[in-house]
């Protein structure tokens, strides 16, 4: 697996313990800049965004996503909305790099991410799924029958601080269907078999949100579960008492262990500017 982790300019002291994080279970990884949505206000930066991502620079002007027919969101807070942009393209981003840097088996991590040990016990050649989740918040009781995976089509899960992506053809679906959200018409909020993503488009959202209402049946996760949210490290999205509430209790790993089904070389690092994408490696 090749890891790639998304990390913001400001988020320095996040950046300075990926290394030590990643040096027992990988030889090398790839780190690249996470796109601010706060910085979309600022015209130099956010041209440049669109250049990177081939993305109009008016669909990404932040007055376009304060609008609930460009970005869904309960919430209208300017700039937790604008947060949470910044947070889809940077995974669109990432995506992308591994696309055209023709790399396969990524493991796509946020900066937040805590690795266990269960990394050496789970396959990644069996997982059938588009997205395989590393972990995640998971909502309900673990179904009872899985194979070393969890069919996300039985089981509601949130969060995207660890998945893991095989396949080119896989990373091309995603990535064709992310960028529809910037084509013109309504946006849906279902998939259908009807859908053509050069011509027709799929509603933003949250980056979590969006992978499960549109993507979920074909995903699994991985059993026992790979990477956890580091709690001690604060959102960069939201850090009220609400949001926690919401994501911070429901970590998959807790409620496996609360249904007792449980199954009990140093790395290159280089800070890689988005917009000059270069692979790292050891």
């Amino acid at each position: 697996m090749i890891p790639l982790i998304i990390n913001l300019p400001k988020s320095k002291e996040r950046r300075e313990k990926i290394p030590e994080k990643l040096k027992p279970y990988f030889v090398s990884h790839v780190l690249l800049e996470g796109i601010d949505g706060l910085s979309l206000r600022e015209d130099e930066y956010r041209k440049s965004i669109s250049q990177s991502l081939d993305i109009p620079d008016e669909k990404l002007k932040p007055s376009y996503f304060y609008e609930r027919k460009n970005f869904q969101s309960y919430g209208r807070d300017e700039d937790t909305i604008l947060k949470k942009v910044g947070c889809f393209l940077s995974h669109l981003n990432a995506i992308r790099f591994a696309f055209n840097n023709n790399l396969f088996n990524v493991l796509i991590l946020e900066d937040d991410f805590k690795i266990n040990e269960n990394i050496f016990k789970v396959n990644i050649n069996q997982s059938s799924g588009l997205i395989t989740y590393f972990g995640g918040q998971g909502k309900g009781a673990i179904p009872a029958e899985n194979n070393s995976f969890i069919d996300l089509k039985d089981f509601e899960l949130f969060g995207t601080y660890g998945y893991l992506i095989k396949t080119k053809t896989d990373m091309e679906y995603i990535l064709n269907l992310m960028r529809s959200c910037f084509n013109d018409g309504p946006g849906r909020i279902k998939l259908k078999d009807d859908f053509h993503p050069s011509k027709d488009r799929l509603k933003m959202m949250s980056i979590d949100l969006w992978y499960k209402r549109f993507l979920h049946k074909k995903c699994v996760c991985a059993y026992p579960i790979i990477v956890e949210h580091d709690d001690e490290v604060d959102s960069t999205i939201d850090t009220s008492k609400k949001y926690k509430k919401r994501y911070g209790n429901k970590c998959i790993s807790k409620l496996i262990k609360d249904s007792q089904r449980n199954q009990t070389p140093t790395p290159s690092t280089e800070f890689v500017n988005d917009m000059e994408p270069v692979l790292i490696q050891s």
